[in-house]
């Protein structure tokens, strides 16, 4: 019994001893980093991870998130490297860090006794015979996030797989959505990405990516190699995260086996890592080889040849021979090489042709987050022919794979031809007409690069705009795409609208020549050679701003459209309502410069001797109008008007759009200004470019005027505001055909502001003009007023060479005659009027509604002169 006895004493002894020695807790797991690393191993990970970038927008995400619930890092790869950045880096900037790490066992960063202790309580645990120690079953992963830690694991791990897999041990995810379900606070798993590289894996990897490892998975000799040679490019990014208490709240989530529960919640985990990853990088990069391999190889173009082979009567080996040289003259090749070119030279140009380049970030990261479902179509408006370039430049610099762009065949000329293929342009002919094969190669090669992963760019407009505005929308290539979703090549399409402005455009004298009727001149190597003469002129910044992406998916929903059933004639419908939605949506994020509103001044003034003073005053009237409207405003107009209206006025004085009515010797706000009639087209393309934002109130304006009465109701002005929108529906296209009323009342709301006009004391919706706003009626009114007496020449022409007579081309060449002849004899004011562009639209007005026989001519005629003579 004494024995007995003493062998218990001996026990409790020993279970105090170990307790004393464990601090009366299981709890000790090498899966645990301590709150605060030694000196040695703190001062490595400074060293290792400072030069790694987190942006600002990660910053704010962690911060936000860690306020409202516990955060858990995740990795698609098991990765040391990513689990201590989560920790030392995140710890070193103030940011919530992670110091549990799942399936994951660090010594190196242990104390002594920290080891000594995980050690003692494995062997004691093991032998009371309570089994295998693990951080899930002792309830310590769960203690310390409810306590506040934070954590970090891996979605993919051989020898983990095999332990849940083969050993039935603990899924950590399983864990978390069962612990999720016992906490009041949220868990959320943030996607984490380190990218030490830009570029996008290729299809067959080099022998250097065999034995380091990929750009994806680096092994650590490349790792360790990319950090101390070139740090600065490594940074880590964000995706969305995932709200576990949400995630259980779903409905097709709730109530299943808690098994499918956590793979289903992994495989979204991956899914969502590898579509941010590709957002990034761009899809895995095939060569231009086997690319045009796949498309001409392809059951549909194999069976389109054949077909066309009998219809034609035709060799099989000639028709695939002329598609292949289709696919070789059209297909891009893509190179990072050459965008890194381009972004050199972009980077060079900007800073001494340019003074700056300014980027809408929000814009831009509402893009980022669309990108990951989808392939973005980006749709920019086109004004020059650096607009091929600032996109793929914005994109690089913002880690966003460059778009592949459809460019004009006339730009495939050597050497810009390769350069341009190089940096991921594909090119295309003016014209498919009666080329079958040709369209059927062109549509698959879209069809490819969706299917690809790849975002595309095309300018809807077709070419570069000369006039400054945008233009109807061309649904050539539109038409493709709709084509390439019904095939299911894409799960989504998502239309970016952007607007891509400038100061000062290259081009102002080329464009000022083909629109007083010059013709275009050809691309070719001596306009590139020519080009070098750009380089001693400033022109000012650039501008990009994005709309809000447009899911072609939703919006077929939001229709009721069923792809599958749609005809060939709802197709150029849909393409038509789409391609007006992005050129007004384009139109929206627009950048209003000090240029514009001067150009605007200068050129809707009645007056050809203008006031210094008067002048500002003017100008000062549509800045107000502006910002009523909230319109997007250069940072120079917020600040200081005043001198950017001045510097402008400077500017316009050294290039001799206008002059000063005393010497030179006397100062700009103590002289009268006029403009030189022959530059009247340059300072017209500058208005252009903000005029959009005008016309609202210049229909509205001349709504008011055509009246004739001070005292007017909203409702009276609802017809003619109608008109005038469908007068100009092909100069400035809108989507919203039957909402006249709400302009209407929004541009009264701005005039009222301004006092323009006054509400009526006693009348409901009843407004009385005031003494200054009668004047101020007309600064708005004729923004119309080139567009009406281009449409007066056209009339006037067809009065003389009726539509059956002559040609669209020998039409607008008298219509330049006729345009010439009424300016010198003062019918009409502007010499702008004298527009090719312009001529086309009003032509297309008159075809759409008809107006051919004399007396249908002679009637609108009339109306135009009437509105003419009231802007007067």
């Amino acid at each position: 019994m004494a024995s007995l006895k003493y062998l218990k004493n001996a026990a409790e002894f020993y279970y105090t001893f170990i307790q004393f020695l464990l601090g009366k807790t299981y709890h000790h797991f090498l899966c645990q980093l301590p709150k605060k690393p030694g000196f040695i191993s703190g001062l490595f990970f400074k060293l290792l991870y400072r030069n790694i970038r987190l942006d600002e927008k990660n910053r704010q995400l962690i911060e936000g998130l860690s306020k409202e619930g516990v955060i858990v890092y995740v990795s698609k790869y098991k990765s040391f490297f990513n689990y201590l950045f989560s920790y030392a880096r995140l710890r070193n900037d103030g940011l919530p860090y992670a110091t549990i790490g799942f399936d994951h066992s660090i010594y190196g960063m242990q104390s002594m006794v920290k080891l000594f202790r995980v050690f003692l309580a494995k062997i004691d645990y093991f032998f009371r015979g309570l089994g295998s120690l693990d951080p899930y079953s002792t309830g310590f992963v769960r203690d310390r996030l409810i306590s506040g830690d934070n954590a970090f694991m891996s979605l993919i791990d051989s020898r983990a797989f095999y332990l849940r897999f083969i050993k039935s041990k603990t899924d950590p995810i399983q864990h978390l959505l069962e612990l999720q379900k016992t906490m009041e606070k949220p868990i959320f798993l943030v996607p984490e990405l380190v990218f030490f590289s830009i570029n996008p894996d290729r299809s067959n990897p080099s022998l250097l990516d065999i034995i380091l490892g990929s750009q994806e998975k680096p092994g650590r000799l490349r790792r360790l190699f990319i950090l101390f040679k070139n740090s600065k490019k490594v940074f880590v990014d964000f995706s969305e995260p995932v709200n576990l208490k949400e995630y259980l709240g779903r409905p097709e989530i709730a109530g299943k086996h808690p098994e499918f529960q956590a793979l289903s919640l992994r495989f979204n985990l991956i899914d969502r890592l590898n579509r941010h990853r590709q957002s990034v990088t761009g899809p895995i990069l095939k060569s231009r080889e086997e690319i045009k391999e796949s498309v001409l190889s392809s059951y549909d173009i194999r069976s389109f040849i054949e077909s066309q082979a009998k219809e034609q009567d035709a060799s099989i080996y000639s028709l695939r021979k002329k598609a292949d040289a289709y696919i070789d003259e059209i297909a891009a090749n893509y190179s990072m090489k050459w965008i890194k070119i381009y972004d050199i030279v972009l980077t060079w140009m900007l800073k001494n042709i340019f003074e700056g380049m300014v980027v809408d970030v929000n814009g831009l990261a509402e893009l980022k987050k669309a990108s990951h479902s989808a392939p973005l179509v980006l749709v920019p408006c086109h004004k020059s022919h650096l607009d091929y370039l600032i996109l793929s430049y914005v994109f690089h610099h913002h880690h966003m794979p460059c778009p592949h762009i459809a460019a004009g065949k006339n730009l495939s000329f050597w050497p810009m031809g390769t350069i341009f293929r190089g940096g991921g342009a594909f090119f295309l002919r003016r014209t498919f007409k009666g080329n079958l094969i040709y369209s059927r190669i062109f549509g698959a090669y879209i069809a490819k690069l969706l299917e690809e992963g790849f975002n595309l760019e095309f300018f809807i407009e077709g070419g570069r705009s000369r006039s400054g505005k945008l233009l109807y929308p061309k649904m050539g290539l539109m038409s493709y795409l709709f084509d390439a979703y019904k095939k299911e090549s894409c799960p989504d399409l998502m239309f970016v609208p952007i607007n891509i402005g400038y100061d000062r455009v290259l081009e102002e004298k080329a464009y000022l020549h083909e629109r007083e009727g010059g013709a275009k001149q050809e691309e070719n190597i001596s306009q590139v050679v020519g080009a070098r003469k750009f380089l001693k002129k400033r022109y000012g910044k650039v501008y990009v701003n994005f709309s809000q992406p447009i899911s072609f998916k939703q919006y077929l929903q939001d229709a009721g459209i069923d792809i599958k059933s749609v005809e060939k004639e709802e197709k150029h419908e849909i393409c038509c309502d789409m391609g007006l939605r992005i050129i007004n949506s384009i139109a929206e994020v627009g950048m209003v410069t000090p240029h514009g509103i001067v150009a605007s001044a200068l050129l809707n003034s009645q007056k050809k001797r203008l006031e210094y003073s008067h002048l500002h005053e003017e100008m000062g009237v549509y800045l107000n109008y502006l910002v009523a409207q909230n319109a997007r405003l250069a940072d120079t107009l917020n600040s200081e008007p005043d001198d950017a209206f001045d510097s402008v006025l400077d500017s316009f004085l050294d290039r001799g759009f206008i002059e000063k009515y005393a010497g030179d010797d006397v100062p700009l706000n103590e002289t009268n200004i006029f403009v030189k009639e022959n530059k009247r087209p340059l300072l017209d393309y500058y208005k252009n470019s903000c005029i959009s934002f005008f016309i609202p109130a210049a229909y509205t304006a001349l709504s008011i005027l055509e009246n004739d009465a001070f005292q007017f109701t909203s409702f009276d002005l609802h017809k003619t505001y109608s008109v005038l929108k469908e007068m100009f529906r092909f100069e400035f296209p809108d989507t919203s055909l039957h909402d006249s009323a709400r302009k209407v009342r929004r541009n009264l709301k701005a005039f009222i502001d301004d006092a323009i006009i006054v509400p009526h004391h006693d009348l409901p919706d009843t407004y009385n003009i005031t003494s200054s706003g009668f004047r101020k009626l007309k600064l708005f009114a004729r923004f119309l007023r080139a567009f009406m007496e281009s449409l007066l020449i056209v009339l006037t022409s067809l009065e003389k060479h009726p539509f059956e007579e002559l040609d669209e081309k020998e039409h607008i060449k008298k219509m330049f005659s006729a345009g010439n002849k009424m300016f010198r004899s003062s019918d009409i004011e502007c010499g702008e009027a004298i527009s090719k562009e312009n001529f086309r639209n009003a032509l297309l007005y008159l075809n759409e509604k008809g107006i051919r026989s004399d007396a249908d001519i002679r009637s609108l005629c009339s109306k135009v002169q009437k509105f003419l003579e009231i802007m007067n």
